[in-house]
């Protein structure tokens, strides 16, 4: 008996995709066309080979691993990735026994006195083999093709080697109705963990795909995610939960130059504010708290409660959504709008922390001379954007002054001129 099968079934388009099977023996019935396979992706299960079959197409038969029947081009095979091991073949049979022992059971009741009571397995397990058809099989039958081939009933998965459970091909971009992770039956068959090849579909396109163990998909989507600068890999907590600690995030994040595409004016903010943060204690709720405190501020002032929520947005934003913060123009405008209101209640602040204290300097000039910082004392308004406002304050009244003085020269110009007339 034949250990190898090359099958082609009914299937759409233009690609005749032959499939490679690893015979496992064959099921003791007087027309020999019903044997017990296991394919590429550890499937085992019984498979109807005889001329009427409404699934099978073609089939051609090989004594080895490594030999291709005539007539099938190599690059249309999806077979396995290497040859079975021995180990791999006894876990193979020792799926094939119960499955050819169900088949038996299932013919016998249904033909009453022709009983097949037996199964013959093949070189998987014997030295010798003989061929139970032709080299070149029977030829292709002409029938309408189906979408896809029907897979049999009762299939029976067969796990790694390595306990961790079966390989797969999984889709490594989103293309031709795959999305990132979802699995593919690639025409290659088996490969070496952490492959990457291209599966055809069935239009003649390619699809980029990768060979995955059970419990390496974290490690797959986080090098996915690393190609997106607007997004971070995805970490969770102890209980299952999407969650990242601040101090964590701001390890994570980094800041890249968009050039011409970011849209908003002004100085990029949002890394300095994130470290504010993270120097208080990594915690928005926390700052938001002692903003109302160093402004002695009541919940009902003007923009605390607009100040809350705009905390909860960009708390949700990045350790929830696990965005990078620092690359986004909307986290970028809901921190701007953050700073613009706790500069509004700026001089509440510097009246609350200058009561008591004596001094003829103020508290900012006397850090100014010592050259100390005030770090998380103070509230979160940028240094570098406190310099843009100033700048395009100071041009705005420039502008103003001009326009002002213009005015008056006109006015005095034209009272003059009346004047005269007089």
């Amino acid at each position: 008996m034949a250990t190898w099968a090359y099958v082609l079934y009914f299937g759409a388009g233009p690609w005749q995709v032959w499939h490679q099977r690893l015979v496992l023996g064959q099921v003791a019935l007087s027309a020999g066309s019903l044997f017990v396979i296991a394919t590429p992706d550890r499937h085992v299960y019984a498979e109807d080979y005889s001329a009427g079959s409404a699934d099978v197409a073609a089939v051609r038969w090989a004594a080895a691993f490594n030999v291709l029947p005539d007539g099938i081009p190599p690059g249309d095979v999806y077979r396995f990735w290497a040859e079975p091991t021995v180990a791999q073949r006894a876990a193979f049979l020792a799926a094939a026994v119960p499955e050819a022992a169900g088949e038996c059971a299932g013919l016998a009741a249904a033909h009453g006195a022709w009983r097949p009571r037996r199964w013959t397995p093949t070189a998987c397990c014997r030295s010798r083999w003989a061929d139970p058809r032709p080299t070149q099989g029977w030829p292709l039958r002409a029938r309408p093709l189906l979408s896809e081939p029907r897979r049999p009933r009762g299939v029976v998965a067969v796990g790694a080697a390595d306990g961790r459970g079966a390989a797969r091909w999984v889709a490594a971009e989103c293309f031709g109705g795959f999305r990132v992770g979802d699995d593919v039956a690639h025409q290659a068959g088996a490969g070496a963990i952490g492959d990457k090849d291209i599966h055809r579909l069935a239009d003649g396109s390619g699809l980029f795909v990768q060979y995955l163990r059970p419990g390496d998909e974290q490690e797959f989507f986080d090098r996915i995610v690393a190609s997106d600068a607007r997004i971070l890999p995805v970490r969770r907590n102890r209980l299952g939960r999407r969650e990242r600690t601040w101090a964590d995030m701001c390890a994570a994040v980094t800041k890249e130059d968009f050039g011409k595409d970011w849209t908003l004016g002004g100085v990029r903010t949002a890394g300095w504010c994130l470290e504010h943060i993270n120097s208080e204690g990594g915690s928005l709720d926390a700052h938001h708290d002692r903003f109302r405190s160093l402004c002695r501020l009541e919940p009902n002032a003007w923009g605390v409660a607009e100040h809350l929520h705009l905390t909860a947005a960009v708390k949700a934003g990045l350790l929830v959504d696990q965005l990078d913060g620092t690359n986004l123009v909307m986290v970028e405008m809901l921190l701007r709008r953050m700073q613009t209101i706790e500069f509004a209640h700026l001089e509440r602040a510097k009246e609350a922390e200058s009561k008591g204290y004596s001094g003829r300097l103020s508290l900012e000039e006397q850090q100014a001379f010592s050259g100390l910082s005030r770090g998380s004392g103070q509230l979160m308004i940028c240094p570098e954007l406190l310099d843009v406002v100033r700048v395009d304050v100071d041009r705005e009244a420039q502008l103003n002054k001009a326009l002002r003085k213009g005015r008056e020269e006109r006015d005095a110009a034209r009272k003059k001129g009346g004047g005269d007339k007089s």
